[in-house]
């Protein structure tokens, strides 16, 4: 398949559309290609609301990995300046962290004592 038009630029990677109704993420480097690789295959058995991964793919020699196309603006693109729409979408925005924290996990470790260690160094 051929690589379509780039969509967003990251730390990591850029992300191209791929065919109609999936995206990849091409990375700039393999390590941090496996490590997405193996924590997208995990948040995709979670049952979380999150864009489906599809698995990776070799594209010109770069490991890419392909994930669900959603259309539409982004959350940041609906917040007003105002009191109300700052108000609804911060609580919005909660209450998907909220969701996602309540994810029984086994498989994914404790981040806490890591961030710990780092902000103690």
């Amino acid at each position: 398949m051929k690589i379509g038009e780039l969509i967003g630029i990251g730390n990591t990677a850029g992300v191209y559309r791929w065919g109609k109704t999936e995206v990849i993420k091409i990375f700039y480097d393999q390590s941090s290609a496996m490590n997405e690789a193996k924590n997208a295959e995990i948040i995709n058995n979670l049952k979380l609301r999150s864009p489906n991964y599809s698995g990776p793919v070799e594209y010109e020699g770069k490991i890419g990995i392909v994930y669900e196309k959603i259309d539409g603006p982004t959350m940041l693109w609906h917040i007003e300046p105002t009191e109300r729409s700052i108000s609804y979408n911060a609580k919005l925005m909660a209450n998907l962290q909220y969701e996602i924290h309540n994810v029984e996990n086994k498989m994914l470790p404790n981040l806490k004592p890591e961030i710990t260690n780092k902000v103690n160094d």
